[in-house]
C-alpha cells in the first residue's frame, strides 16, 4: 500500500509513512526482508526518534562512546593487520599507524565457543561447541596476516572482582571489512520493474561471511541497544543460512572434531613419534601459538599430532632479556597461525622436537631469518651457513649485536657449550661446591691397606709388577656396587655448629701422598724410553674441559660426581637443611598419610651425620618399616627407618633443582672381569685414586635420554650419563682457579693439559689394572688422540707383564 506525501510530490510506502510519523516501530525480524531493503525504514525511524514524536516522545538515545576511544587515543575507524585469531568472532589486530595490539570482537554476532584450556576445564569435561573449530579455521584462512578496516561501534564492560584481584575489563565490538576484496551486489528493481541505481560495492564484512555459512548466529539486541551498522545485512544472511540449513542451523548432528595427539606431552611419547616425523621429511602444519622467538606449538593433520617445536641451532632472547619482545613480535607477524612446512630432527629431554620451519612469507627458513635480523644467536652446534649469516648480522650491528663485544661473546659461548652438555648452567654467582669424601676408608680399611702394602701391594714401580693377587684380601664392594662404609658419609663433620652450613671437606694428606707416590713411581718406571704423547689435531669441533668432584665410587670404572662449573650444590645443601631444620624425626612423626613407595622422591635424615638429604626409594621393608634409599645429590646408599623420612618440599624438588650426582664412567678402558684374580685389587686401586678427588674432565660421550630411575635403582647396571677422560687437579691449579672469576666456566681444551701418565686411565693402564674397552666412545680428534695414548700405556704394561698381564695377554672372547 502506498500514500502520497503531504506535499503530493511523490508516493511512499504506507509502512514508511507510519514509521516516519512515530506511529510504528521497525521490526528487526522482517525489516531486512522488505522490498528495497530495510534502509528506508531505518531512515524513517531515525527521523521520528530525532523529533521525539508520538511513541518516541520519551526516547533517550544510547550513550555516545566516543569518549572511550578518545581516552584510548584512537579514532573509531582504523586500519590494521590481523595477527592472531582467538575464536570465530574474536581476533587480535595490530594498528597500522601505532603498532598497538588490540583484541576486537565482531559486532552483533556470536560464534560457537571453544572450550577453555586448563586442568579445570578437562576435569569438568568441557568440550567445544559444535562448529567452533570450523568457525575459527574459516576466519584464520580468510583474514590472518591480511589488512582489514575496523569500525568500532560499541563496548561492553565486565565488572571485576576486587577480592580476587580481577580488574574491570572493557570489550570492544567492531565491524571488520576485508580491504582489497569487493562484494558484487545483485541489481535491484522497484515495484514497476524499473532498475534502482546500484549502490557502491563494499568490502566483504567478516561477520556476514560467517553468518551466511552457518558458522555464527546474529545477536538479538534490545530496542535501545547499540548494534552493528550492517545489522540488517546480517539478518538477511542468517535467514539464507536457515533456509539452506547450513552449519549451526542444520538439523543433523555436528561433525565430531578429530582430536590430535599431543606428541610433546612427555619425553616417552615424543620419542615414539619422532621416527614417524623423521620419515615424513618436510610435512604440512599450522603454527597454533608462538611461545617465544624459537619455540612454537604446531599442529599437523598429516602427522595426526600437535607438538612443541624448537628451531634447531639457534636461540632467541626470552622472558626479560633484551630483544625478547622484538623476536616474539617478529615471528608472530610472519608465521603465527600460518601454514608452514616443518621437519623434525630430534627430541630434547623435555619432549620438545627440534627441527626447521619454513613459510611462504619468508625468503629463507625461519631460523636463518631470525639470525639475519639480529634476533637470534647461533648455538655451538649450528651449521656453517648459519654462522655466516650471524657473522653478517654482527658486522651490520643489528638487533642483539647493536653493542656487540667479541670478548664477552666468547665467554657467553663457552657457558652455552657447558649448559648444552648439562654441565651445570645455573646461577653464575654460586661458588663451586666441594663436598666430596676425604676419608677413603675407615680405620679398619686403613689397617687392612697398611697390611696389604706390607704383603707386597704397591703402585707400579721397579719391575712394574703388582704382586697382590691371587693372595689379595683387600676391600670388598657391597651388593649395590658401592664401597663399604666410609666414603662421603664418614667424611662429614658431625660436630658442625650449624645445620645450614655446607660440609666443606678436603682430601687428607694420606690420600694425596698415596696418589703422588703412585704417579712418581710410574714416572720412574717410564724413564727416558717413554714415547712422546701425540698432540691433538687442530681440526674438528671445539672441545671443552670441566671440573668435577667425585662423591661415590662404584664398580667397573663407574662413579658419581658433581659438576663444579656453575654448581648450585652448595645452595641446595643449605636450603635442604633450612627447610627441615625444625623437623626432628626423634620427636615428630611423619605427616599423616605419608607412605613412601618405590621410586618416590623423599627427604631423609641420615643416621650417620644427622643431616638431611634428598633421596629416592629403592626398596621398602614392610616388616622392619625401613627404606633402602639412594641420595640423588651424592650417589651413596642408606638404609633408614620410615620415621626418618619426610615428603620432599616443592622448594627443593626436581623441578627446582635437578639431581646433583651424575653417573659417570671412565672412557676407553675396561676393568678386569669378574674371573680375573686382579678384579678386587683393581677396584680398590680405582677407589683409592678417584674417591673424594677433584678432577679435570673431557666429556667423550653423553647420553641425551638418560634414565635417572634406572641409575638410582641399579647404578652398576645402568648406562652412564657421562663418559669421561679425567686427570687430577693439582693443588696450585685449585688455588689459582679459586682466585679467578671465570673458574666456573668450561675451559677450551688444550692438548698440553692432558698427559696419559697423569690421567686416571693412564695410571690404571700403566699398572696393568685395566685393558682397552671394545666399545669406542667419542668421535672427536681429541678423543681419538686420548684413546691412542691410553692404548700405548696398555701395550707397555702388556710387554712388561704388569698387573693382570703378569702371565701374558689376558684378552679373550668372554672378556668385555
Amino acid at each position: 500500500t502506498r500514500l502520497w506525501k503531504d506535499d503530493h510530490s511523490s508516493i511512499v510506502p504506507l509502512a514508511n509513512a507510519l514509521v516516519e510519523r512515530g506511529l510504528a516501530k521497525v521490526s528487526d525480524y522482517s525489516a531486512a526482508l522488505a522490498l528495497g531493503g530495510a534502509g528506508p525504514l531505518r531512515t524513517a525511524e531515525a527521523i521520528a526518534k530525532t523529533n521525539r514524536i508520538r511513541i518516541w516522545h520519551n526516547y533517550v538515545p544510547p550513550s555516545n562512546e566516543d569518549s572511550h576511544f578518545e581516552n584510548m587515543g584512537r579514532s573509531r575507524k582504523i586500519q590494521g593487520k590481523v595477527i592472531e585469531v582467538v575464536s570465530g568472532d574474536s581476533v587480535i589486530i595490530e594498528d597500522s599507524q601505532t603498532g598497538e595490539e588490540m583484541k576486537v570482537m565482531l559486532s552483533s554476532v556470536r560464534a560457537p565457543r571453544i572450550a577453555p584450556l586448563g586442568r579445570g576445564a578437562r576435569e569438568r569435561s568441557v568440550k567445544d561447541e559444535p562448529y567452533a573449530r570450523e568457525a575459527k579455521e574459516f576466519v584464520r584462512t580468510r583474514v590472518i596476516g591480511k589488512k582489514v578496516e575496523i569500525n568500532f561501534e560499541y563496548t561492553k564492560t565486565i565488572a571485576g572482582n576486587d577480592a580476587r584481584d580481577i580488574p574491570e575489563k572493557i570489550i570492544e565490538f567492531a565491524t571488520i571489512a576485508l580491504i582489497g576484496e569487493v562484494v558484487k551486489k545483485p541489481p535491484q528493481y522497484n515495484n514497476h520493474g524499473i532498475p534502482i541505481e546500484a549502490e557502491p560495492e563494499d568490502a566483504p564484512n567478516l561477520a556476514e561471511l560467517l553468518v551466511i555459512r552457518g558458522l555464527a548466529s546474529v545477536v538479538r539486541h534490545r530496542e535501545n541497544e547499540a548494534r552493528s551498522y550492517k545489522y540488517d545485512d546480517l539478518l538477511v544472511a542468517e535467514s539464507k543460512a536457515i533456509q539452506q540449513k547450513k552449519g549451526v542451523h542444520s538439523p543433523k548432528d555436528a561433525p565430531i572434531p578429530h582430536d590430535l595427539n599431543d606428541a610433546s606431552e612427555n619425553v616417552k611419547k615424543a620419542t615414539q613419534f619422532l621416527p614417524f616425523l623423521q620419515r615424513a621429511g618436510k610435512f604440512h602444519g599450522v603454527v597454533e601459538h608462538c611461545i617465544n622467538g624459537h619455540r612454537f606449538r604446531v599442529s599437523s593433520q598429516n602427522a595426526g599430532a600437535v607438538f612443541t617445536l624448537s628451531l634447531s641451532g639457534v636461540r632467541c632472547p626470552t622472558r626479560d632479556e633484551p630483544f625478547a619482545k622484538e623476536a616474539l613480535n617478529y615471528v608472530r607477524n610472519r608465521v603465527n597461525q600460518r601454514e608452514v612446512q616443518v621437519a623434525a630432527n630430534s627430541v630434547d629431554k623435555t619432549g620438545t622436537f627440534r627441527g626447521t620451519l619454513e613459510c611462504n612469507t619468508l625468503t629463507l627458513d625461519l631460523a636463518s631469518e631470525l639470525v639475519r635480523a639480529g634476533l637470534a644467536r647461533v648455538s655451538f652446534h649450528g651449521d656453517a651457513n648459519a654462522l655466516e649469516v650471524e657473522k653478517a648480522a654482527k658486522i651490520a650491528r643489528v638487533g642483539i649485536w647493536k653493542d656487540w663485544d667479541e670478548e664477552a661473546e666468547e665467554a657467553r659461548r663457552l657457558a652455552e657449550e657447558m649448559k648444552a652438555n648439562n654441565l651445570g648452567g645455573f646461577n653464575e654467582d654460586q661458588n663451586p661446591a666441594r663436598f666430596y669424601g676425604s676419608k677413603l676408608h675407615d680405620e679398619e680399611n686403613n689397617n687392612n691397606s697398611n697390611n696389604n702394602n706390607d704383603n707386597g701391594l704397591h703402585s707400579p714401580g721397579g719391575s712394574g709388577k703388582v704382586n697382590g693377587p691371587p693372595g689379595y684380601e683387600g676391600g670388598v664392594m657391597n651388593k649395590n656396587g658401592n664401597t663399604s662404609p666410609g666414603g662421603y658419609l664418614s667424611s662429614v663433620n658431625s660436630s658442625a655448629s650449624s645445620t645450614a652450613a655446607a660440609p666443606v671437606v678436603r682430601k687428607d694428606d694420606q690420600q694425596i701422598q698415596q696418589q703422588q707416590s703412585t704417579r712418581n713411581q710410574y714416572d720412574n718406571r717410564r724413564g727416558s724410553s717413554s714415547s712422546a704423547y701425540p698432540q691433538a689435531r687442530d681440526s674438528g669441533p671445539p672441545v671443552y674441559t670441566t671440573r668435577l668432584g667425585v662423591t661415590e665410587t662404584l664398580r667397573e670404572g663407574k662413579f658419581f660426581a658433581q659438576i663444579l662449573e656453575r654448581s648450585v650444590a652448595n645452595e641446595l645443601w643449605q636450603l635442604v637443611q633450612k627447610e627441615y631444620a625444625n623437623d626432628d624425626p626423634d620427636v615428630k612423626a611423619p605427616p599423616p598419610g605419608f607412605e613412601p613407595k618405590v621410586n618416590d622422591l623423599i627427604a631423609i635424615k641420615s643416621l650417620e651425620d644427622n643431616r638431611w638429604y634428598r633421596a629416592t626409594v629403592n626398596f621398602r621393608d614392610e616388616n622392619a618399616k625401613e627404606l633402602d634409599v639412594m641420595c640423588i645429590d651424592f650417589g651413596h646408599n642408606e638404609r633408614t627407618s620410615i620415621r626418618h623420612a619426610r615428603p620432599l618440599h616443592s622448594s627443593v624438588s626436581l623441578n627446582s633443582y635437578p639431581p646433583q650426582a651424575r653417573l659417570c664412567q671412565l672412557a676407553h678402558i675396561a676393568m678386569p672381569s669378574r674371573h680375573s684374580d686382579y678384579k678386587d685389587f683393581a677396584e680398590s686401586e680405582f677407589q683409592r685414586l678417584v674417591h673424594g678427588g677433584e678432577f679435570h674432565a673431557v666429556v667423550d660421550a653423553r647420553m641425551k635420554k638418560f634414565d635417572f630411575d634406572h641409575a638410582w635403582s641399579s647404578a652398576v647396571d645402568a648406562r652412564p650419563e657421562l663418559t669421561l677422560t679425567i686427570w687430577p687437579v693439582e693443588d696450585d691449579e685449585e688455588e689459582a682457579s679459586n682466585n679467578k672469576k671465570d673458574s666456573k666456566l668450561a675451559k677450551p681444551y688444550s692438548p698440553e693439559q692432558f698427559l696419559p701418565e697423569r690421567s686416571i686411565q693412564g695410571i690404571l693402564a700403566a699398572s696393568g689394572l685395566c685393558r682397552m674397552s671394545r666399545f669406542k666412545v667419542g668421535y672427536t680428534k681429541t678423543s681419538e688422540d686420548n684413546r691412542e695414548a691410553i692404548q700405548g700405556e696398555v701395550d707397555r704394561a702388556r710387554r712388561d707383564h704388569c698387573g693382570m698381564f703378569e702371565y701374558g695377554d689376558v684378552d679373550s672372547d668372554w672378556e668385555r
